[in-house]
């Protein structure tokens, strides 16, 4: 009970944080409820809604391994984590962008949250998978102030999101392959679209060589795909 206490107060407090800086950065919901032109109002990007979808999946895997140190059962904490990264994106949409005037209830955007929570309770219940999603960032990203969120278009553009594949069980090959998407903003027209075949790794994939101590250790790192590759891009 300690434990879930403790968990419970940490998922509070960072949900209290959360809001308070991006209210900062995005505005407060003083307006009337209302719908935001989220999937075309941007061009098609996808971006944004990529992002919901990474987030969601990330939080849901993060709310399981705490419910699981509370020493809730796989199966129990699981879903305990779908519910709390659920009502956590939610959250995100409404009240708080539903009622900011500068915003709006994003339906693409919700639509990205459920199915990250749903990917993640999926993956959840597998074996041991190969596929994961990851995320990367351009070289740009290191030139700007090195914000962890994007606020603007051209910020977007800094990050890669993928679906990756690790190509061996065996744990001596750390060889991940990976599809990726991003976009290229040009003043006054619309987004390049871009598409990343790469190969490359994770830290945990290079732990996983030194043992599972060392694999669990670098987990958290786990997000993060460094990969080398072409890319083609499309309007």
């Amino acid at each position: 009970m300690l434990r879930l206490a403790v968990w419970g107060a940490l998922s509070l407090g960072e949900g209290g944080y959360t809001y308070e800086k991006t209210t900062e950065v995005w505005g407060k919901p003083k307006g009337k409820f209302h719908f935001k032109d989220d999937f075309l109002g941007d061009g098609l990007a996808l971006t944004d809604e990529a992002s919901h979808l990474f987030l969601a999946y990330k939080l849901t895997q993060l709310a399981r391994h705490g419910f699981r140190w509370c020493g809730l059962q796989p199966t129990a904490a699981i879903r305990a984590g779908v519910i709390q990264a659920a009502i956590y994106m939610l959250a995100v949409e409404f009240p708080m962008d539903a009622y900011n005037p500068a915003q709006g209830f994003g339906v693409s955007d919700f639509v990205a949250d459920l199915a990250g929570v749903g990917l993640a309770w999926y993956r959840a219940g597998l074996g041991e998978p190969r596929w994961d999603l990851k995320i990367s960032v351009k070289s740009q990203f290191l030139e700007g102030n090195r914000r962890l969120i994007a606020h603007t278009n051209k910020q977007y553009d800094d990050y890669i999101y993928w679906l990756t594949y690790r190509i061996s069980q065996n744990r001596y090959n750390p060889i991940v392959t990976g599809i990726g998407y991003s976009t290229h903003h040009t003043n006054g027209r619309a987004p390049d679209k871009e598409l990343h075949l790469y190969v490359g790794t994770s830290l945990s994939e290079i732990g996983r060589i030194i043992g599972r101590r060392t694999e669990r250790a670098f987990s958290p790192a786990e997000f993060y795909f460094f990969s080398i590759g072409p890319r083609m891009s499309w309007r």
